[in-house]
């Protein structure tokens, strides 16, 4: 359900309830790194901990909904909430040598774990003529259970449990020029225990409705080292 009230001051509201499929960490864009960029740098930190691909597709309900306010073209600030239903997850789990007790042999096992994720944000949006400066930023609150580790009949806790943080944000400065936009834009993501940073520079060159054309600049700075590239995109609408 949607509406909204007021003219040059409007206020305007979304709420939805419903099922949908996780399509977590899919390999898209160039090369198919983008989208799998939290699993590729937990690969070069070691971690311990990520979601196996048997997550993907999977089916849950969610109810959720977004509170906006804005001023004819000129400022828009809103907020929102998603809340899914508790789910079961395979987490894919990396257990050292000795890490459990003496001459314990390295493993790696997928364990199915409850998770609870409602998750809030923020968005606003700045515009002057042809010149317009979006951001957003969200916050998610795992709610995860202990997960433990059969071992010849016996649980052996690997983690007690609780709040795991995470958090995304991105700010966007455009200005478009006639059939073309130059664009800024930066981003943070924070993921389980991957922290990292996207800084894009690019432009959008529109000929028609139906064709845009997309160059741009990605440079991805995480501890374990920089990922960079230039992308080209030609795109057909309908």
């Amino acid at each position: 359900m949607n509406g909204s009230v007021g003219e040059d001051i409007k206020f305007k509201y979304d709420i939805f309830a419903g099922g949908y499929r996780n399509t977590i960490w899919l390999p898209l864009g160039p090369v198919g790194f983008v989208g799998t960029e939290v699993p590729y740098f937990q690969e070069q930190i070691n971690s311990l901990y990520s979601f196996d691909h048997a997550y993907h597709g999977k089916y849950n309900v969610a109810v959720g909904g977004a509170i906006r306010a804005s001023y004819k073209t000129f400022f828009e600030v809103g907020a929102g909430i998603f809340r899914p239903k508790k789910e079961t997850i395979p987490v894919k789990v990396h257990i050292p040598d000795d890490d459990l007790f003496n001459d314990f042999a390295q493993t790696t096992t997928v364990i199915d774990n409850g998770y609870e994720r409602p998750t809030y944000g923020f968005n606003a949006k700045v515009q002057y003529n042809n010149t317009r400066l979006i951001g957003e930023w969200w916050k998610g609150n795992w709610k995860n259970d202990p997960i433990l580790f059969n071992y010849e009949g016996d649980d052996i806790p690997l983690s007690t449990g609780g709040d795991v943080a995470l958090e995304g944000s991105f700010v966007e400065l455009s200005h478009r020029l006639n059939k073309f936009t130059p664009y800024l834009r930066y981003e943070d993501q924070l993921t389980i225990d991957v922290e990292y940073t996207r800084y894009t520079i690019g432009v959008n060159y529109k000929p028609s409705f139906t064709q845009t054309v997309k160059l741009e600049y990605l440079l991805y700075d995480h501890e374990s080292g920089q990922v960079n590239g230039l992308v080209g995109t030609l795109i057909y609408s309908f």
